[in-house]
């Protein structure tokens, strides 16, 4: 895992970065001052303010580094308590997908543009994505194809899945292309 934005000038919105803190626990300052350190500065928790998303993805290596893939993975659990997401989501199938969607509305471009528009649906490029598959009624796949590490997708797709139905269970495809390998993507079963 490379930990390198897709395209320079992404940014993400301060209520997203806050994941990280909340996904942090106990060590909350710990977290506020890594933050600082990395040259994100104060994160302010509001989706009118934005930071680089390269500063952000240091802070995930660092994070890796000295917390390990388990904190990444209640980092991800956060995502969905924290980010915008869309509001009318009904099924795990909506859920899952929307992931996507919200993805693209966390985050902005170099142009300063939001990389998904409401009033017409649409998501610009430069981050990649969240793709869900369909296998049958109670399963799926997610094929996550961005900078960010598996463990924190990981967490995100198990959040989202369980809002739905609580005994969801979420595996990482180790058969499947992998980031850690130096893939582009990472596949997870869903299944519920």
């Amino acid at each position: 895992m490379d930990y390198r934005s897709f395209t320079p000038g992404i940014e993400v919105n301060g209520i997203t970065i806050m994941s990280v803190v909340d996904g942090m626990g106990l060590f909350r300052s710990q977290a506020m001052k890594l933050f600082i350190e990395e040259g994100l500065g104060e994160v302010i928790p509001d989706e009118n303010h934005w930071y680089n998303q390269q500063l952000w993805l240091n802070v995930f290596k660092i994070l890796v580094e000295k917390a390990g893939a388990s904190t990444l993975f209640m980092i991800g659990m956060k995502i969905p308590n924290n980010a915008m997401f869309p509001p009318s989501t009904k099924t795990i199938q909506e859920g899952l997908k929307s992931i996507d969607i919200a993805y693209h509305m966390n985050h902005r471009n170099s142009e300063k543009k939001v990389l998904y528009n409401n009033e017409t649906g649409k998501k610009l490029p430069g981050i990649g994505s969240y793709e869900y598959q369909a296998i049958d009624e109670n399963s799926a796949l997610m094929v996550c194809e961005n900078p960010y590490p598996d463990e924190f997708d990981h967490g995100i797709i198990t959040a989202i899945a369980r809002q739905f139905i609580p005994e969801a269970q979420v595996e990482h495809q180790d058969t499947a292309s992998c980031r850690n390998k130096g893939d582009k993507s990472c596949t997870y079963l869903v299944s519920w």
